[in-house]
């Protein structure tokens, strides 16, 4: 279950990276999106190091298996083959588990809706930032970019 927790953790992660931006106290332009938290920029001490992040948006909670399966949708309906391979669910990692129930888990897990999304590949937790900061068919823009790192495709 560590490697669950894990994974979940860098996802998150993941996202708050990607989704990084500028916000200006007096800017009534910008809203905060819905479901996500404006981190301000600031510094924090890693491993002894001192490390600055830029602002960034996260999300409230985990991202779920539902919400997960919107993007893996959407990259199927915009015929994007070779970009679904990359992000689709591994279920397989579950069997790599010492834990009882692992096959059970493998088969249902990902159908759990409101479960965090589990067994993904750090590139296809990119390519869903690409997907939720940019124009999906599915949602348009979920959380609009206006500054932050860009990722190699």
């Amino acid at each position: 279950m560590r490697k669950i927790a894990v994974l979940s953790i860098g996802l998150t992660l993941l996202i708050l990276v990607f989704v990084s931006a500028k916000k200006d106290k007096n800017d009534d332009f910008f809203k905060d999106p819905k479901g996500f938290v404006f981190i301000p920029m600031g510094s924090a001490e890693i491993d002894g190091k001192t490390m600055t992040f830029q602002a960034f948006y996260i999300s409230q909670t985990e991202i779920t298996n539902g919400q997960y399966q919107l993007f893996l949708d959407d990259l199927i309906k915009q015929g994007k083959t070779k970009e679904y391979e990359i992000a689709k669910i591994d279920t397989s990692l579950w069997n790599k588990l010492d834990i009882s129930g692992a096959a059970t888990y493998a088969k249902t897990y990902y159908k759990e809706k409101d479960f965090p999304v589990v067994n993904i590949s750090k590139a296809g937790a990119i390519l869903y930032c690409q997907w939720l900061t940019g124009d999906s068919a599915q949602t348009g823009p979920v959380i609009p970019r206006q500054s932050g790192p860009h990722f190699p495709h």
